[in-house]
């Protein structure tokens, strides 16, 4: 089953209609799934990710840390490479960031909850803009 199923899943169960078999079905096999160990994750029994895939919340927040990255990055002038050494020095001195637009920049790109990769990764996402 795919996402769309699991939105079609939240609309039925929101308009207290009955479910259909199809989807109670996928719902009773993957709970079985996950509760007999054959499956780590809810997610994964249930098929609404693969196998080594992050969870749809993950990838979220990894989106929103590179949205970020990118918007930092177009502050200053220079390459993709200067700019993910001035990030890259401007995290090390968090919050001693002087410029207010700057320090919530930071402060919001921290509070997202995901790893913030050093330098060489920082470029890589500002060279994908």
């Amino acid at each position: 089953m795919f996402d769309d199923d699991l939105i079609r899943l939240k609309t039925l169960l929101a308009a207290g209609v009955v479910i259909p078999p199809d989807l109670a079905g996928w719902i009773i096999d993957g709970i079985d799934l996950y509760y007999n160990g054959n499956c780590k994750s809810l997610c994964r029994a249930l098929n609404l990710r693969r196998t080594g895939q992050s969870s749809y919340l993950t990838r979220e927040l990894l989106k929103r840390r590179n949205d970020c990255l990118n918007n930092i990055g177009r502050i200053y002038g220079g390459s993709a490479w200067e700019q993910s050494g001035i990030i890259n020095a401007q995290l090390k001195k968090y919050p001693r960031i002087d410029d207010p637009e700057q320090k919530a920049l930071y402060g919001y790109l921290l509070k997202i909850g995901v790893k913030i990769p050093g330098r060489d990764g920082i470029f890589k996402i500002l060279q994908s803009r």
